[in-house]
């Protein structure tokens, strides 16, 4: 396990992960001493992983695909690499939530529940879009899913402002190498998830956008799709600067 930060920096996020995660003596809970150091094939953790062997080889440098384009598949594909190398994978831990919602039929969207970041401004906003999401997934209206998706755009902007102001995990300083930039990626990704369901709903509609009759309805699959993702960006990417913007 490495901690992608330099210096007292990376030192003391590497003992925060290791007091957290309670780790086992079997993992090496590491940090990159200087710059010069650090990794050149891009965002790692989120955007790919790197693998080694057992002998500090290098087995995969950036594995595909990622969490942030396909999720829990990137974890399988690390599992491949890894029983290649003789690594035996553990028992699965029992997951909560939506995890027994992909067979046909599957339940309705599940509420969106954002949890607190310790800055007040943040808070209201995620409150504001825990309530725009509920409302999406009530009525399943084009109305109900613009209200999201303007809500979400406004509210990246406003959380881009403040890593940039706080300089937080390199955002401003460190560039494509900003502990950031899978958060920014996940956020332009959730964009583009919801204004392809606002133009799939847009074309099954005839006069949704003249208003004439009443619009198509947004389809279930596309209501648990982003707001699942919603879900997963709040447990993932806003838990990692919980207190740490002023």
């Amino acid at each position: 396990m490495l901690c992608v930060e330099t210096g007292a920096s990376g030192l003391r996020t590497a003992k925060a992960f290791g007091k957290e995660f309670r780790l086992p003596a079997t993992v090496v809970n590491g940090y990159i001493e200087s710059k010069s150091e650090l990794p050149r094939f891009g965002q790692l953790g989120c955007g790919g992983f790197v693998v080694l062997g057992r002998h500090g080889e290098f087995v995969a440098a950036r594995t595909v695909p990622s969490y942030l384009d396909r999720g829990a598949l990137a974890f399988a594909a690390v599992e491949a690499l890894l029983a290649g190398l003789g690594v035996q994978r553990s028992t699965p831990a029992t997951g909560g939530g939506g995890g027994g919602g992909e067979g046909k039929g599957s339940a309705a969207a599940a509420p969106l529940l954002l949890a607190a970041v310790a800055h007040a401004q943040m808070d209201r906003e995620h409150e504001g879009l825990a309530d725009a999401a509920d409302a999406l997934r009530q009525q399943r209206s084009l109305a109900s899913l613009r209200r999201l998706r303007r809500e979400w755009a406004e509210h990246c902007a406003h959380e881009e402002a403040l890593f940039e102001q706080h300089d937080f995990a390199g955002h401003r300083s460190r560039g494509d190498l900003a502990g950031t930039a899978s958060h920014v990626k996940h956020h332009r990704a959730l964009l583009a998830s919801m204004d392809a369901a606002v133009q799939s709903c847009e074309e099954g509609a005839e006069c949704s956008r003249g208003g004439c009759c009443a619009p198509g309805l947004v389809s279930d699959e596309s209501v648990r799709r982003i707001l699942g993702e919603l879900q997963q960006h709040g447990d993932v990417y806003d838990a990692a600067y919980v207190g740490r913007l002023g």
